[in-house]
């Protein structure tokens, strides 16, 4: 009896958990050079859970088994507001556009930018200083 109890239990467990888990609701991949000029980094974006609206964003960029940058952030977050656009729409859209390699430019930071605490709270100076004088 206690054996059949711990199978039923065993197996309710292990459902539960293979059918939680998030899907993938969409996915994109891109590989450029950015960060180095011999090989190409993988750009990889996901929207990953049970709806576009409780979703996560996951961004990931790679070069061959190194990891460069990761974030994972709620897929509301890509919601622009006030555009008369429904959220979930708002979402596919801003996902769609993200990795378009227009996007992807040679030195960003222009020689007169400055660097802005407030909006690169992410970064430091330092570092700032480094990718705006980077020329590669």
């Amino acid at each position: 009896m206690n054996k059949l109890l711990f199978l039923i239990i065993f197996f309710t467990t292990l459902g539960n958990h293979v059918f939680s888990q998030d899907k993938i609701l969409r996915s994109k991949k891109i590989n450029i050079e950015f960060s180095d000029i011999d090989t190409k980094d993988n750009f990889e974006i996901f929207l990953v859970g049970e709806s576009v609206l409780k979703s996560e964003f996951q961004f990931v960029i790679s070069n061959g088994d190194e990891l460069l940058y990761e974030l994972s952030i709620p897929s509301t977050e890509l919601i622009k507001h006030n555009t008369g656009v429904n959220d979930e729409a708002s979402i596919l859209k801003r996902f769609d556009d993200f990795l378009n390699t227009n996007h992807f430019i040679k030195n960003p930071i222009s020689e007169d930018d400055k660097y802005d605490e407030d909006y690169n709270y992410n970064i430091t100076e330092e570092e700032w200083n480094e990718l705006k004088n980077c020329k590669t």
